[in-house]
């Protein structure tokens, strides 16, 4: 029940912008705060949620066993997706952005996956939002950009699943510690400067015009889930590294998240 707990925290946390204290340890970022992309992990050594945020790992080394994998499950049957259901998607991403932009968490959960709460009480992770922030750390999140809705729609038993590629987009602001002298502050930055590369990319991350302040630019990816009854949609992240995939099998069928696997690994390709 604890693992199933740290993963559906996961999955709820890491499609919002990463905030809060960062306490840095040898090939560690320990987050206090929501997440915001791959590599979280949720550890419940503090009164809320603690992100673990660890070093991207190499997952080429699964691509052999994935493949063979396609081969023996069956994938469910694949539409091409309408035009109108195109829009209608786009459009619900948008008003989900726009809720994490800002930090609407009500409007923000209203657009998850209802199973998501079946492990983790949706009033435990609004109270972890609430408490997000504090006045050494803040955070702003933008549009997503570079969006791409792929055609292949995946259908299942109860709903229509689309994979949605996209770039995240957000800046961390960071404020010196009370009596940090000047010289300290920029120090501890450069290192959260070279970690957050570490993690992301040397791409994916830059400064801004003083220090304390960094814009994340990070490829990613998402699936909205449409119901066949009442047409509602949800989102759920859709971590590349399929290590983390376990926690999405309460979410997704199996065959569909090796179908998207695939359109992934042809999209980086």
């Amino acid at each position: 029940a604890a693992m199933q707990r740290s993963q559906t925290m996961f999955l709820i946390c890491s499609t919002l912008v990463r905030t809060g204290k960062m306490m840095f340890k040898d090939k560690q970022i320990l987050l206090q705060s929501t997440g915001f992309g791959t590599g979280f992990a949720y550890s419940n050594r503090k009164k809320y949620a603690n992100f673990t945020c660890r070093k991207n790992y190499d997952s080429m080394k699964y691509i052999p066993f994935f493949l063979l994998l396609l081969w023996t499950i069956p994938v469910r049957s694949q539409q091409s997706l309408s035009d109108s259901l195109q829009q209608r998607i786009r459009a619900e991403m948008n008003a989900y952005f726009d809720a994490v932009e800002a930090r609407d968490w009500n409007a923000v959960l209203d657009r998850m996956p209802p199973a998501l709460f079946d492990i983790t009480p949706r009033d435990e992770i609004l109270k972890s939002f609430d408490n997000a922030s504090n006045r050494f750390t803040d955070y702003q999140t933008h549009r997503p950009t570079s969006v791409r809705i792929f055609p292949q729609m995946q259908t299942g038993d109860t709903a229509r699943y689309v994979l949605i590629g996209y770039q995240k987009n957000a800046t961390w602001i960071f404020r010196p510690k009370d009596g940090e002298p000047a010289d300290a502050f920029k120090h501890r930055m450069d290192y959260v400067f070279y970690r957050l590369q570490k993690t992301y990319g040397k791409g994916h991350v830059t400064q801004g015009s003083r220090p304390g302040i960094f814009h994340l630019r990070i490829p990613s990816y998402m699936v909205a889930i449409v119901r066949k009854t009442g047409g509602r949609i949800f989102f759920v992240d859709f971590p590349t590294d399929m290590r983390r995939q376990v926690m999405l099998h309460n979410i997704l069928p199996q065959p569909v998240v090796l179908a998207f696997n695939n359109l992934v690994f042809a999209h980086k390709s």
